[in-house]
């Protein structure tokens, strides 16, 4: 029986933010994700949601996201209508880092595993580093051109948020925070006595992030002066 009082952090939300999720690649994904949703769990994230329709992410009693990728390609598997558990593969468990150089250096150097595929994500600010113990698996080629480590088990993704510092600086009655990404990209928020504002977008020339506030009499957006080596105020926010 499970305590009313046994609170689950599933490492995807504050505070408590790292490990992510665990993944299992299927043979036939949109069969394997029809199969979860008829047994009535639901989905962070389905395969038609989002950019990304290769992937989705189910979510387990205790709300685990548990990542579904496939073994073939989508266009192979979109007619069928069957799935076989036996070939499902428990493929990666994924730990969010602070320092992708320390953290690689430890599991390689010092645990012994190999770098099997790295993907970066420029646009999303985020890096992933996927390890393990290849032995005979032929981790570098896939003759179906899917993800070559989708059939393979035991492995650990690491996911680094490429954001470097958040500095505060105070205007007046207005505090300005800005999380300054590397690449030159920066976010701000702002926060006073009346309202709080959100990250709208980020700029890829460095020069503002906009922010929409929120209050009860109205919603502008603002621009929030910021340099792409770090904040340089110039003067109060313009409110368009």
């Amino acid at each position: 029986m499970k305590s009313p009082n046994y609170k689950i952090a599933n490492g995807n939300s504050d505070p408590g933010r790292g490990f992510g999720h665990i993944c299992i690649s299927v043979d036939n994904i949109q069969a394997a994700c029809q199969r979860i949703e008829d047994a009535g769990y639901p989905f962070q994230k389905k395969l038609t949601d989002g950019r990304m329709r290769n992937i989705a992410f189910a979510k387990d009693p205790d709300g685990y996201w548990v990542e579904i990728i496939g073994q073939k390609p989508l266009e192979e598997t979109k007619e069928i209508e069957t799935t076989e558990t036996s070939s499902y593969r428990f493929n990666h468990s994924m730990i969010r880092v602070k320092n992708a150089e320390d953290s690689l250096k430890f599991y390689q150097e010092v645990m012994g595993m190999t770098l099997l595929r790295t993907s970066e994500n420029k646009d999303n600010g985020f890096n992933l580093y996927f390890l393990g113990y290849p032995g005979d698996y032929d981790y570098k080629n896939s003759p179906n051109g899917v993800n070559p480590v989708a059939g393979k088990e035991g492995i650990l993704e690491l996911t680094w948020n490429v954001s470097a510092d958040v500095i505060t600086i105070t205007i007046s009655d207005m505090t300005i925070f800005v999380i300054s990404y590397q690449r030159g990209l920066l976010c701000s928020a702002v926060y006073n006595r009346d309202f709080w504002t959100s990250p709208r977008r980020l700029t890829t020339n460095g020069q503002f992030s906009m922010a929409r506030r929120k209050s009860r009499a109205r919603s502008t957006m603002m621009a929030i002066p910021s340099h792409r080596y770090g904040p340089v105020p110039r003067g109060p926010c313009i409110v368009y």
